[in-house]
């Protein structure tokens, strides 16, 4: 589970790196399990994490929606795509 300070780190980057007229940021976090069976035992046990941040913006009459699939505060392509 990703901690509110994180979260909170992650979109105060995006919003100083964005000259946008208008920024909408959504968090998202969820987490899945598969177990496999064979002859009556356990084969395979995954559990995948997954965190989705999809940012919104607008410049003039444009709009653009960016989408990133388990960032990190240090990930560059947050920053190198939000002015696109």
């Amino acid at each position: 589970m990703v901690s509110e300070d994180k979260i909170k780190l992650i979109f105060e980057k995006i919003l100083k790196y964005s000259t946008a007229d208008y920024v909408e940021m959504f968090f998202e976090e969820s987490k899945s399990s598969t177990v496999r069976f064979a002859n009556n035992d356990v084969t395979q046990n995954v559990t995948r994490e997954n965190v989705r941040i999809t940012i919104k913006s607008a410049f003039d009459n444009k709009k653009a929606k960016l989408i990133i699939e388990n960032p990190s505060e240090d990930n560059k392509q947050i920053y190198q795509k939000i002015d696109k």
